[in-house]
């Protein structure tokens, strides 16, 4: 059998030409050129305490569904979402650095305390960049619910880092 490309094209309403939605490759790789996806990372500035987190600058953004201006992820479709955190402590070695996913503002997980958790204590670095770390959630979502990072360590008063690549929040739909 002749080895070929099976792919799946979309027209609108308005008769435009049809752009394609998935392939499935003769060698069985699939790919979703307009599955829901984000990278997003902090563009300068700390973050303070107790507060949202805005991710100002997508590394990638398919489908537009990730906020630069407010921190937002919209699920454009119902169904499970992979989302990450990526941080850095910073500056405060007496603190726990915490962020929350947040769906529809409310906290995830079975006793809804699912988090990044950075502990700083005891890590022989005082006062300086703690270790990085990062976080993964899979979270079933329905159209129009909204994701984001909220920042809260225990002393209320710490800053997270937000410089370089090392502050990032991603999420993909994974069907």
């Amino acid at each position: 059998y002749p080895k070929a490309d099976l792919a799946f094209l979309t027209s609108t309403a308005n008769n435009n030409a049809p752009s394609e939605k998935m392939r499935i490759h003769a060698e069985g790789y699939v790919t979703k050129p307009s599955n829901p996806c984000f990278q997003a990372v902090v563009n300068g500035g700390h973050i303070n305490s107790g507060s949202y987190v805005v991710f100002g600058s997508a590394d990638i953004n398919t489908g537009n569904d990730y906020n630069t201006s407010n921190g937002i992820f919209t699920a454009p479709v119902s169904g499970t979402y992979f989302f990450q955190i990526h941080s850095i402590a910073f500056n405060n070695s007496a603190t726990v650095f915490r962020f929350y996913l947040k769906i529809n503002n409310s906290n995830v997980g079975s006793g809804s305390d699912a988090h990044l958790r950075i502990d700083r204590s005891n890590n022989g670095y005082a006062n300086q960049y703690g270790t990085n770390a990062s976080w993964c959630y899979y979270k079933y979502m329905n159209v129009n619910d909204t994701a984001r990072v909220y920042f809260t360590p225990d002393d209320n008063s710490a800053q997270a880092y937000g410089g370089s690549d090392y502050f990032k929040f991603a999420g993909h739909l994974v069907g």
